[in-house]
C-alpha cells in the first residue's frame, strides 16, 4: 500500500513551499509533529521490529524525523544568512551530535548551526560547493570534490543528505532569485536527460540556447519566461 505522503522530486518546489511561512505557523506545524512523534516511545518501535510487524529502517526514521524536526529551524536561519544550505547544516550536525536533538539546548542549537554555517561561508575550500548550493544535484557533486574534510567524512554528508532527502529542507531557505535559477537549472537538466547534447546560453556565453526538438515544446514556453536573455533556440 502506498503512503499517501506524496514524493517530493529534488528539484521540484511545490507551490506550498514556494510561498514563505510566517514563523509561528512554522513552530506550530513542527510542534504538533513533535508531539506526535514523542508519544512513539522507542520500546515499542523496537518491540514492532523485533516481531517483524515494522521494517527497523522505518523505526529508525522516527528518531530522524525528530532530529530534523528540533534543528530544522536554526539551520534554516543559518542558510538565510551566509547561504551554506540547511541540509549540509543539518548533516553535519546529525553526524556529530548522532541525531540527538536534545544533546544541545535550543539556545545552544542555535549558536552551533550560526558559527558552522559562518565557518563554511569563510572557507575558500567550501567557495565551489557554495556557488551551485541552490542545485542539489551539482551541490553533492561539488560535495563529494571538497577538500574541507576527507573523503570518508564527504561521503557520510552525501550519503545522509541523499538517504533522508534533507535537500527538501533547503527550500524554505530560498531566495525567490534561487528558485528561479534552480527551476531554469531543472529544465536544462531534463533537456540532457533526453539524450542529446544541450548547451546553455550562460556556458556559451553568447544568447543561443540549444535544445533537442521532442523537448522544446515542454520546455521551452517555461524557460523563455523564466530565461529572457535566451533569445533565440535552434534545433539540433
Amino acid at each position: 500500500m502506498k503512503s499517501n505522503r506524496q514524493k517530493k522530486h529534488p528539484t521540484q518546489t511545490s507551490k506550498q513551499a514556494a510561498q514563505p511561512w510566517r514563523a509561528h505557523d512554522a513552530l506550530e506545524a513542527i510542534a504538533i509533529v513533535k508531539t506526535t512523534l514523542g508519544a512513539l516511545s522507542d520500546i515499542h518501535l523496537n518491540l514492532c521490529s523485533d516481531h517483524g510487524l515494522l521494517p527497523r529502517k522505518l523505526g529508525n526514521a522516527v528518531d530522524i524525523a525528530k532530529f530534523v524536526l528540533g534543528v530544522v529551524i536554526y539551520a534554516q536561519n543559518a542558510q538565510n544568512l551566509t547561504g551554506v544550505p540547511a541540509s549540509l547544516l543539518i548533516a553535519r550536525a546529525a553526524l556529530e551530535h548522532g541525531f540527538l536533538a536534545d544533546t544541545l539546548t535550543p539556545e545552544q542549537w542555535e549558536k552551533w548551526f550560526q558559527i558552522e554555517a559562518r565557518r563554511l561561508a569563510k572557507n575558500p575550500k567550501f567557495s565551489a560547493a557554495l556557488k551551485v548550493a541552490s542545485n542539489p544535484d551539482l551541490f553533492l557533486e561539488a560535495l563529494h570534490n571538497c577538500k574541507l574534510w576527507d573523503s570518508l567524512h564527504r561521503g557520510d554528508l552525501a550519503q545522509v543528505i541523499s538517504d533522508y532527502e534533507l535537500y527538501e529542507c533547503d527550500d524554505l531557505g530560498l531566495t525567490v532569485e534561487q528558485r528561479r535559477n534552480r527551476n531554469i537549472e531543472t529544465h536544462l537538466r531534463m533537456a540532457a536527460a533526453s539524450g542529446s547534447p544541450l548547451k546553455n546560453a550562460s556556458e556559451t556565453g553568447t544568447s543561443v540556447l540549444y535544445m533537442p526538438v521532442k523537448v522544446q515544446n515542454t520546455l521551452l514556453p517555461i524557460f523563455m519566461r523564466q530565461n529572457p536573455s535566451a533569445l533565440l533556440v535552434k534545433k539540433i
